[in-house]
C-alpha cells in the first residue's frame, strides 16, 4: 500500500477556476475611495480614525481568491497610504506600514478559512463566533504592529502610544465587523437572492426609516444625553434580526454605522465622543450578529425537522401499506397456486377453478382499492363516507378471518343496529387490525382461545368492542401499542394498531386499548342514513 499525501487545502473560499476579473478593479477602486470616505476625525500624526471600513475588503479579497492577491494587496494599500493620507513618512515607512497592514489582512483571511474553514455564507454560530473573534484580536495586534512602527519612525509621540493603539483597534474592529460578514454573505448566490427578496418587501424600507428616525432623534439630543439614547438601536436592530435573520442584522448594522459616520460628520461631535459612539457600535453590531444568526440556526432546524417529518409520514405510509397488504397478498397467492392444481387436474375440476379465479380477482381489486383508499387517507385524510349497515361488514370480515384461525373461537353479539356514516373499506381495515390481533393474543391463552365481538347501539353510534381471552394489556402499554413501529410479535411491523386509531379519530371516533387481564378494545362510529362522500 502506497501512502497518498493529505490534498493540499483551497487557497480560497471561492473554487479554484473562479476568476477575480473584475472584483481586483473593484477593489482597486472602492479601497481607497472606502478610506477617503472614512478619513474623519484623524488622529493628529498617527492619522488613525473611528471609522475603518477597507480592511474587510483587503481580507474578503484574500478569503475569496486566496493569498496569491496578496501583492496586489500590498500595492493597493501602499497607493492609498500616500494618496488619502498623505503621510508626510519617508517612502521606506510608508512601504512597510503597507507591508504590515496586508500582512496582518492576509493573516486573518487565512486563519479564517484555513484553520477554520468558515462558509461565505456565514449559517452557523461557530462560524459567526470565530469570524469575530478572530477579527477583533486581528485588529489588536494589526494596531499593536502599525502604531508602533509609526512610533519607532518619529511619526507620532511614544506617549501617545496607548490612546493611538485604543483608537486603532477600535476603528478597524468596528469597520471589519461591519462591513466583512456582508461581504462575503454577498459573494454566496443563495444569500444574494435573500437579500433581494428581503429588500423588495415593503417591511424593510419601514425598517430603514426606524434606524434613521432614531438616529436623527439622538443626534439632536444634547450632547451629553446622547449616549443614553443610543440604546433605542437596539429595538430596529432586533426587529430586522428576527425578521430577516444574519443578512438582516448586517445590512441594518452598515445602514446604522453609515447613518452615525454621516451625522457626526454634520453636527459636528468631538472626537472623543465619535470613539465612544463607535466603541457602543461594536457591541450592537456584535449583539446583532448573534441575533441574526440565531434566527438562521432556528429556521435551518425548523427545515430539517420539516424535512425529517416528511421523511417519516413517509416512512410509515409505506409501512402502513406494507402491512395491509400482507394478508390479501397471501390469499392472492394461495389462489393462484389453487388455481394450478384445479388447472392440471382438468376438465372435472372446471367449475371449481372458475370459482377459485373469482375469488383470486375479486382480492386482487379489493388489494388495489386498499392501496388507493389508504394512500389518500394517509397524504389528504379523505375519507368516502357513506351510509353503512356495520353487521354485514363484520361478518365479511370474520368470514375470512376464519379461514386462517380455525383454532380459535370467532363469535359475534348484535343488537338491532343503526346504520353508521363510515368509510366501509377503512373500517374494514380497522376491523380486520383489530380481530387479528385478538386472534394472535387468543392463542396464548391457557385456556379455550376465544374472540368475540359486541356490537352495541348507544346515544349517536354504535359501539364496537373486541374482547379476546388472551393476557391482555398492561396499563403502562395501553397507549404504547398506538405509537407507530411499537410491537410486542416479532414479525409485527407496528403499524396496525396505529393507521386503525387514525383512521377512527378521522370518522370522529377514539380506539383504545382497555388494560387487563383480557384483551379489550373499543371504538365508537357515528350513526347516519344519508350519504356523505
Amino acid at each position: 500500500m502506497t501512502a497518498t499525501s493529505p490534498a493540499p487545502l483551497p487557497s480560497g473560499l471561492l473554487p479554484v477556476t473562479a476568476r477575480p476579473g473584475w472584483h481586483l478593479a473593484a477593489f482597486a477602486a472602492i479601497y481607497p475611495f472606502l478610506d477617503w470616505v472614512s478619513y474623519i476625525y484623524p488622529m493628529t500624526q498617527y492619522n488613525i480614525t473611528p471609522w475603518n471600513p477597507q480592511p474587510a475588503l483587503a481580507i474578503a479579497l484574500l478569503m475569496l481568491y486566496g493569498q496569491r492577491w496578496l501583492p496586489f494587496v500590498i500595492i493597493v494599500v501602499a497607493i492609498t497610504e500616500q494618496v488619502v493620507r498623505s503621510t508626510p513618512s519617508p517612502w521606506p515607512v510608508d512601504l512597510a506600514i503597507a507591508l504590515v497592514l496586508s500582512l496582518c489582512y492576509a493573516a486573518i483571511a487565512r486563519l479564517l478559512t484555513q484553520r477554520y474553514a468558515i462558509s461565505p455564507r456565514l449559517d452557523s454560530t461557530r462560524a459567526v463566533m470565530c469570524l469575530m473573534s478572530i477579527v477583533i484580536l486581528g485588529a489588536l495586534l494589526t494596531g499593536v504592529l502599525y502604531v508602533g512602527l509609526l512610533a519607532a519612525s518619529g511619526a507620532g509621540p511614544i506617549s501617545a502610544y496607548g490612546e493611538a493603539l485604543l483608537r486603532f483597534w477600535i476603528g478597524d474592529s468596528v469597520g471589519i465587523l461591519v462591513f466583512l460578514p456582508l461581504v462575503l454573505m454577498l459573494a454566496d448566490p443563495v444569500r444574494r437572492a435573500h437579500l433581494r427578496a428581503m429588500l423588495a418587501r415593503r417591511e424593510a424600507l419601514a425598517q430603514g426609516l426606524s434606524i434613521l428616525a432614531i438616529l436623527a432623534f439622538v443626534f439632536v439630543q444634547q450632547l451629553d444625553e446622547q449616549v443614553k439614547f443610543f440604546y433605542l438601536l437596539f429595538l430596529p436592530l432586533g426587529w430586522i434580526s428576527a425578521r430577516s435573520g444574519l443578512l438582516g442584522s448586517a445590512v441594518a448594522a452598515l445602514l446604522t454605522q453609515t447613518g452615525v459616520i454621516a451625522a457626526v460628520h454634520f453636527t459636528g461631535q468631538p472626537p472623543l465622543t465619535v470613539f465612544e459612539l463607535q466603541t457602543f457600535l461594536i457591541a450592537l453590531t456584535i449583539m446583532g450578529l448573534f441575533l441574526g444568526v440565531t434566527v438562521d440556526e432556528r429556521e435551518q432546524a425548523e427545515r430539517a425537522l420539516r424535512k425529517s417529518q416528511k421523511l417519516a409520514a413517509a416512512g410509515q405510509m409505506a409501512a402502513a401499506l406494507t402491512h395491509e397488504l400482507g394478508q390479501p397478498l397471501t390469499a392472492m397467492t394461495n389462489y393462484a397456486r389453487a388455481s394450478q392444481l384445479l388447472a392440471a387436474a382438468g376438465e372435472p375440476e372446471r367449475a371449481r377453478l372458475e370459482e377459485t379465479l373469482g375469488k383470486l380477482v375479486a382480492e386482487s381489486r379489493r388489494t388495489a382499492d386498499v392501496v388507493r383508499r389508504l394512500r389518500d387517507f394517509l397524504q389528504h385524510g379523505t375519507l368516502h363516507r357513506e351510509a353503512v349497515d356495520l353487521l354485514p361488514l363484520l361478518e365479511r370480515t370474520l368470514d375470512s378471518l376464519r379461514e386462517n384461525a380455525a383454532d380459535v373461537a370467532l363469535r359475534c353479539r348484535a343488537s338491532v343496529l343503526p346504520r353508521v356514516q363510515a368509510d366501509p373499506l377503512q373500517i374494514e381495515i380497522v376491523l380486520r387490525n383489530v380481530l387479528r390481533n385478538a386472534v394472535e393474543a387468543a392463542r396464548h391463552a391457557s385456556g379455550t382461545p376465544l374472540v368475540e365481538v359486541t356490537c352495541e347501539a348507544q346515544p349517536g353510534g354504535v359501539r364496537v368492542t373486541v374482547t379476546d381471552s388472551g393476557p391482555g394489556v398492561a396499563p403502562e402499554q395501553a397507549e404504547l401499542i398506538f405509537e407507530p413501529f411499537e410491537t410486542s410479535k416479532a414479525t409485527g411491523m407496528g403499524m396496525g394498531l396505529a393507521v386503525s386509531r387514525a383512521i377512527i379519530e378521522a370518522h370522529q371516533g377514539h380506539l383504545r386499548a382497555v388494560a387487563g387481564s383480557r384483551g379489550v378494545f373499543q371504538f365508537m362510529l357515528p350513526a347516519g342514513g344519508d350519504t356523505d362522500a
